[in-house]
């Protein structure tokens, strides 16, 4: 598949957030600039932000990117829980692009193929109506600019005992 061909469509624009580009840069933007807190992107290597619709997460999510706005991403790994399907393993987008309403984050295809080799890999078709990673681009967009991604969704986990 080449990248240019598997384009990840958002499946929750104006539902989970605003469809139309400049209402949502806007939100974003107001969600990270009302955090009280100090960017110390230096310091954050990882962020656990939930992935609810904005009106509920958004003052949270803007907290977490608040901390690594300005930060230097050469890839982003995005990982989520699949609401929609159980598989074993994970799913792994291998290339093409995740497109938001304010632009398209390329997947590292060499990355995400390099990853797939070394886990269980399911489907990737399992990204097509969840929206865990989704909500979190606008808000990387914001704090970061646009990074490469390896976006990535967790099946069912072990079974207790």
């Amino acid at each position: 598949m080449s990248n240019l061909r598997y384009i990840r469509k958002p499946c929750v624009a104006g539902q989970f957030y605003p469809a139309d580009p400049e209402r949502l840069r806007h939100d974003v933007r107001k969600y990270i600039g009302s955090a009280k807190i100090a960017a110390a992107p230096e310091r954050v290597s990882a962020l656990v932000a939930p992935h609810a619709g904005y009106p509920f997460s958004g003052a949270t999510l803007g907290y977490a990117y608040a901390r690594i706005k300005g930060k230097r991403c050469r890839r982003v790994i995005l990982v989520g829980v699949s609401h929609y399907h159980s598989f074993e393993g994970c799913s792994i987008i291998r290339e093409g692009v995740f497109s938001t309403p304010l632009g398209d984050f390329p997947v590292d295809a060499v990355f995400a193929s390099s990853l797939c080799e070394c886990v269980t890999v399911a489907s990737a078709e399992f990204h097509t109506r969840e929206h865990c990673l989704e909500i979190h681009l606008p808000f990387l967009e914001a704090a970061v600019g646009v990074a490469s991604i390896v976006p990535i969704l967790l099946g069912k986990g072990p079974s207790p005992m």
